[in-house]
């Protein structure tokens, strides 16, 4: 009657305006892993073990920070308990799809040895059959049961909460590679310090080998960056905002900065200031005033960086770096909290006669 019943049952798509309830075919599995699943246990420990198996690759539970999830690109935190617990209902509407049908694929368990002591065609071996088939139904409508419990909130709550040994990290454990910059086409590493250094020998050799003779050649172009495509094991959680493109130009933004530093000299501390504050690296401890008469670019200029760097870049009230008096020293920051993982850091021009902590 059960496999009636199911057989006779149309799909309902669960939230009709996204879809978003029922997972993408990918998330489905393969026959193996959904045989396997089905015949975990139906607790929250249970429940969180499908969620590891199927979608643990794409999460982290960062401590004193909360779920961060895979979006493709990066580890976000922003929504990073979204995307877990959109994860969770995918497992629960799993186990009632693929893991029921695995379930009933398996069939019934074999006949035991006092079914089969009877002989097949036995009444006595009928009766057996039909209450051993009859229980194995009764699992399968509590197996469903349970499985559509599974995606109610107390259960994906207690889903989550069984998953975290299995997913914890630390802190230490993400954004850990400072000359690597990720891009929303892919992942640059910054430290080139070996290529540019053959890139210089094979030029410096070049001009070495000028006879005199004729022009010489020209010294060859530096190599171009090379990208790499996203990838899960870095652990990064910030991602710019500009795409890399080798071959773009920018003549409006070149422009802009000739017109707003005339100075070729201050020009090129500020194309060198911009270029460290894509790495992660924190050994100059640089604080930069911008500083000049009313529009003269430099809203602009921040704008645009800011712009760039996407999440990278932070803005911070201007307090977080001034002296205070009677100020607790013990007290949460969350502006400070706010710093972790970016590259640069803007704060809004402060009163007259502030005084820098």
């Amino acid at each position: 009657a059960l496999n009636r019943a199911i057989d006779a049952a149309v799909a309902v798509d669960l939230d009709e305006r996204s879809g978003s309830w029922r997972p993408p075919p990918w998330a489905e599995g393969d026959e193996a892993l959904n045989r396997e699943l089905a015949q975990i246990v139906q607790s929250d420990t249970g429940n969180a073990q499908r969620l590891v198996r199927r979608f643990g690759a794409d999460l982290l539970y960062v401590d004193k920070m909360g779920w961060a999830s895979w979006d493709g690109k990066r580890f976000t935190l922003s929504l990073g308990e979204v995307g877990v617990v959109r994860r969770a209902q995918w497992v629960a509407y799993l186990m009632q799809t693929t893991e029921l049908t695995a379930l009933r694929d398996i069939g019934p368990p074999p006949p035991g040895d006092l079914e089969k002591s009877y002989g097949e065609d036995s009444p006595e071996a009928k009766r057996i059959k039909r209450e051993r088939v009859a229980d194995w139904e009764k699992e399968l409508g509590a197996f469903r049961r349970k499985a559509i419990d599974a995606g109610n909130s107390g259960k994906i709550a207690g889903m989550l909460e069984m998953a975290k040994p299995d997913l914890s990290v630390t802190a230490d454990d993400i954004d850990q590679r400072p000359y690597l910059l990720n891009l929303p086409n892919g992942l640059i590493e910054m430290n080139r310090r070996e290529e540019v250094a053959a890139w210089k020998a094979a030029a410096a050799k070049r001009r070495a080998a000028y006879d005199g003779c004729g022009d010489p050649d020209p010294d060859p172009e530096p190599p171009p960056w090379t990208l790499a495509e996203h990838r899960r094991e870095e652990r990064l959680t910030r991602l710019a905002a500009a795409s890399y493109r080798p071959d773009a130009a920018c003549p409006r933004f070149e422009a802009f900065i000739a017109e707003i530093l005339p100075d070729e000299a201050v020009r090129a501390f500020v194309r060198r200031l911009l270029g460290y504050c894509l790495l992660g690296l924190i050994d100059e401890q640089r604080c930069v005033v911008f500083w000049g008469s009313g529009k003269n670019g430099k809203s602009v200029l921040v704008d645009t960086i800011r712009h760039v760097m996407g999440d990278y870049a932070a803005t911070v009230p201007a307090g977080l770096f001034l002296e205070k008096r009677n100020d607790d020293p013990d007290k949460p920051r969350p502006s400070l909290a706010k710093l972790m993982a970016r590259r640069v850091a803007f704060m809004s021009e402060p009163k007259r006669g502030a005084k820098l902590d």
